[in-house]
């Protein structure tokens, strides 16, 4: 059971078999399934169920043509930091 701890009410599944892209200050290094759930009273939404395995990893040759198979068929990709400072760090070196 995943309980909203703002709202004391159950959460509730949103979306089966989205992609979570775990980010790096490089940019993306793996890719992963997994759900997102929202509390239906005040709308928080949270990536849950990650497999264990990612479908594929930054070093693999076609990262880059895998991800954009991904964004491309319509399905969620949902890129995430560890913090945000690393966040930030990523943002730095992307923009001018």
């Amino acid at each position: 059971m995943k309980i909203c701890v703002n709202c004391n009410i159950e959460l509730r599944p949103l979306e089966n078999g989205a992609w979570f892209e775990s980010m790096a200050d490089f940019g993306g290094y793996e890719i992963r399934a997994g759900d997102i759930w929202h509390c239906p009273e005040c709308g928080l939404k949270v990536g849950i169920g990650m497999a264990d395995k990612p479908i594929v990893r930054h070093h693999d040759p076609d990262y880059q043509d895998h991800r954009q198979r991904l964004v491309d068929s319509g399905d969620t990709l949902v890129q995430h930091w560890q913090h945000q400072k690393a966040k930030e760090a990523a943002k730095e070196k992307t923009c001018p």
